[in-house]
């Protein structure tokens, strides 16, 4: 009803408007015979106002049943929600796994179940619950390829999770093809190949430097070289900025990032070596043929003045809890990432946030659907933005602001929290060039670009690779 608006015999009414979809599959049918499986995909429900509701979906099944469909696949969703079709993090697990269970109940051919089944377990739980007949799991396999072989024999390893970030394969357009925060070899199979080392390479003492996601990943794809490195890690928790990056809400799932390559280094053998602080003399006293350096970054503190007052803190001081915010009102400076996901915890924490951008709008770096969900959340918890805005100076209780050359000041702030971007933390790399020249340096992640985590692992991957 939401697109179809004729009034010959395939509008109006229910039966017309279905009319179409039931002759593809007569005639199907009747080309291919009846022996020839044929199963038809349909949105349970459209998610847009005036759209299909799973009651229709209901009746048009048992009609493309009656025409020789052998089996429904129940999806969800349509262009002008596209946030649903490939449902992120944002919505809970096999949301979609009802409608498949009300289509169930009407027809009597195989009902298969899709959207946000992301692991065996829940895939187990779907089919033992009656709901479906089968089950789908796209995204879920290009995370881990080797899913159901790994499921069948855990000694293949553990199995990596899609965590519903949808960075990289719901932003085919963005990067050309599909690709996979999780599966750094995903669209880059012909070109990024973990070659077996040879003997004499697996003499090689390796280094790595720092836990985040990028360290993890390089130390688990030289793993599955064959090397042996030792990762160190300067706090007593692996992941980096990863453990910040879970913290607002919907997003705990990308602990499954770390939790995944911490598993998986567990079981190739590889130790992580935590509250060591790895300096120049550690280095030089290791004496590594190969160093490789994933020490992140650190917040960038644009030079306003009053930057450094008190009770003006970074998001990772924030989101780490190292820092305590005073008051009720909040200005969030920096509309990206970092910035609207800052103010969504903080807003869901109880805060009054305002969010202060110098571009022409905020979260320009989300992908589609996530956009959606924390542009909802963000409205809802009643956050207000500023675009277009520059800060000129902190003077609490003043933010002094210019916007299109007019200026003004926001007041009765209480604290301020930064998310204005972030540069590298590296200092090891010119002193061990000089102390040891035969070492083989690489910068990984944040420390040699910053980025998502994507870029992190893909980087990771790649340096990997060569080594």
């Amino acid at each position: 009803p939401y697109t179809n608006h004729r009034d010959d015999e395939f509008g109006g009414s229910l039966e017309n408007r279905a009319r179409f979809a039931v002759e593809i599959v007569r005639g199907i049918k009747a080309k291919t015979g009846a022996d020839f499986p044929l199963i038809f995909r349909i949105s349970g429900d459209e998610h847009v106002e005036g759209g299909r509701r799973i009651e229709e979906t209901v009746e048009i099944a048992k009609m493309l049943e009656a025409a020789g469909a052998d089996a429904i696949h129940v999806s969800c969703g349509m262009p002008e929600s596209e946030y649903m079709i490939s449902a992120p993090m944002d919505v809970e697990d096999a949301f979609n796994a009802d409608n498949a269970a009300k289509v169930k109940a009407a027809v009597s051919i195989p009902v298969v179940a899709v959207n946000r089944i992301t692991n065996i377990d829940e895939a187990n739980e779907v089919l033992a619950s009656g709901k479906a007949d089968l089950v789908a799991m796209a995204r879920a396999n290009l995370a881990d390829p080797y899913m159901i072989a790994k499921y069948l024999n855990p000694a293949l390893g553990p199995i990596r999770p899609c965590v519903g970030c949808n960075q990289g394969c719901r932003d085919a357009i963005k990067y050309k093809k599909i690709r996979c925060m999780q599966n750094p070899r995903l669209g880059f199979e012909s070109v990024l190949n973990f070659v077996p080392a040879s003997e004499e390479e697996k003499k090689q003492k390796i280094m790595i430097v720092g836990a985040g996601p990028g360290g993890l990943e390089v130390a688990y794809d030289l793993g599955l070289r064959g090397f042996k490195p030792d990762l160190y890690e300067k706090t007593g928790r692996p992941g980096g900025l990863v453990n910040f990056a879970a913290m607002p809400p919907r997003k705990g799932r990308l602990m499954e990032i770390i939790n995944f390559r911490v598993k998986a280094l567990e079981w190739l053998g590889i130790p992580i070596h935590y509250n060591t602080e790895v300096d120049l003399d550690f280095i030089k006293r290791e004496k590594p043929d190969v160093l490789i350096i994933a020490t992140g970054s650190k917040a960038f503190l644009p030079p306003i003045p009053g930057i450094h007052s008190d009770n003006v803190f970074t998001g990772d001081e924030v989101l780490s809890g190292e820092k305590k915010l005073a008051g009720r009102h909040i200005a969030v400076l920096g509309g990206g990432l970092v910035g609207c996901e800052t103010a969504d915890y903080l807003a869901s924490q109880g805060y009054d946030i305002e969010i202060i951008e110098m571009n022409d709008a905020i979260g320009e770096a989300l992908n589609l659907s996530r956009k959606h969900f924390m542009f909802k959340s963000l409205s809802e918890q009643g956050v207000k933005a500023h675009i277009k805005t520059r800060v000129q100076q902190i003077a609490l209780p003043v933010i002094k602001v210019n916007s299109n050359g007019y200026d003004y000041e926001i007041r009765d702030v209480d604290g301020v929290v930064v998310a204005a971007g972030r540069k590298p933390v590296e200092t090891l790399s010119a002193g061990v060039r000089e102390a040891l020249p035969s070492c083989r340096i690489f910068l990984v992640g944040d420390a040699n670009e910053g980025g998502f985590a994507i870029d992190a692992i893909q980087n990771a991957a790649r340096v990997a690779a060569k080594v």
